[in-house]
């Protein structure tokens, strides 16, 4: 049995509630079971965007009615769970997914039914909307292919590939964890004068430079340490043997996240320990409509390269600078939420990637 269903069926069996595997839909976490190809890093992706965008908005509010094993859609090759249902995430993205790749012509299929067409349901969903976007970016960063192997950030020669082990780690934690869970419900007592400063997880303040990478490779060390550390990275949180009982439901999308993250966890091959110091106190700016992406740095190295993350979509390299270089101005930006990041480079090694900071443009 996969690690992480191991520990839902623990807290299961703890609580009395059962998981029924039609319900789960034989899914791991948030990894479809539909023999996509889907990287590590993409499927986060695709579950966050999911979890945050797509349920709620889109299948949740339209789909079910219909959609549903019990009412009029349930012949159909697209049918999905309710939110009163356990994992019900996870199994209606693996649904949804798997639907996809059952013929090529699915997901256009997807968005013309949406919009009315051939659809016994008629439009539900209006052009223009924010339930229409939602929906539309979901099915194009599903279609979108994985990232080039031939960028920089492909692999290594010992055949690990970093990208898609532990910075997919930090930065779904970053990006899901960090600031909608960790600062608000646990690092009140998982700090150095918390009531758990004796565990073995500690996490520092938000007002601390680079406090979510740290924290993101301290969850992660964590979960490493050991069998039970692992599990208890999700069990702790929904009560089970946690000094400060229950904090999320395990139908939660914070429930969730963690379990997504730590199947990227699981998944991690680290590769030995950069030798270049990473650049600190990474800032952005917007004026007149341009970025002005600031970092410090100090230890060796010969260069800079920089990366954006446009609004659910992947990290791509943007700039390669010299080593004397610690201002970036991005004049190729729309109206709509990026993220930056640097890292140091020095002959053929690599630091860790910097802080992401975020910017908005309006």
């Amino acid at each position: 049995m996969n690690r992480i269903l191991g520990i839902l069926a623990l807290s299961a069996l703890t609580t009395a509630c059962t998981v029924p595997s039609s319900e789960v839909g034989e899914t791991v976490s948030g990894q479809p079971n539909s023999g996509s190809n889907t990287s590590l890093e993409k499927q986060a992706q695709l579950q966050a965007h999911w979890n945050e965008d797509v349920s709620g908005n889109v299948t949740q509010a339209y789909c079910i009615v219909c959609h549903s094993d019990s009412s009029i859609a349930k012949d159909t090759g697209w049918v999905i769970l309710e939110n009163n249902q356990d994992d019900y995430l996870t199994t209606n993205l693996s649904r949804t997914l798997a639907y996809m790749d059952a013929n090529e012509n699915n997901a256009q299929k997807l968005l013309d039914k949406a919009q009315g067409v051939n659809h016994g349901g008629g439009a539900v969903i209006q052009d223009g909307t924010t339930a229409s976007d939602h929906w539309v970016d979901f099915i194009e960063l599903a279609q979108t292919s994985e990232t080039d192997s031939s960028s920089p950030d492909s692999g290594n020669s010992d055949g690990s590939n970093p990208s898609l082990s532990r910075q997919a780690a930090i930065d779904f934690y970053t990006d899901n964890l960090e600031n909608d869970l960790i600062q608000g419900d646990c690092y009140v007592c998982h700090q150095a004068d918390g009531v758990a400063k004796n565990s073995d997880l500690i996490f520092i303040a938000n007002n601390v430079n680079d406090y979510e990478t740290f924290n993101a490779n301290s969850a992660i060390n964590y979960a490493q340490l050991s069998a039970s550390n692992f599990n208890n990275f999700l069990l702790k949180p929904i009560g089970q043997g946690h000094g400060g009982n229950q904090i999320i439901e395990i139908t939660s999308v914070h429930a969730q996240n963690i379990s997504s993250f730590l199947t990227l966890v699981e998944n991690i091959v680290d590769t030995p320990e950069s030798s270049v110091t990473a650049p600190s106190n990474a800032q952005a700016s917007v004026l007149l409509g341009e970025v002005f992406f600031v970092w410090e740095m100090s230890g060796d190295h010969d260069g800079f390269e920089v990366q954006r993350k446009e609004e659910n979509g992947e990290w791509q390299n943007i700039a390669t600078l010299t080593e004397n270089s610690n201002l970036y101005r991005d004049t190729s930006v729309e109206s709509k939420n990026y993220q930056y990041r640097v890292r140091a480079t020095l002959e053929q090694d690599n630091s860790n990637y910097s802080s992401a900071v975020s910017v908005s443009i309006d």
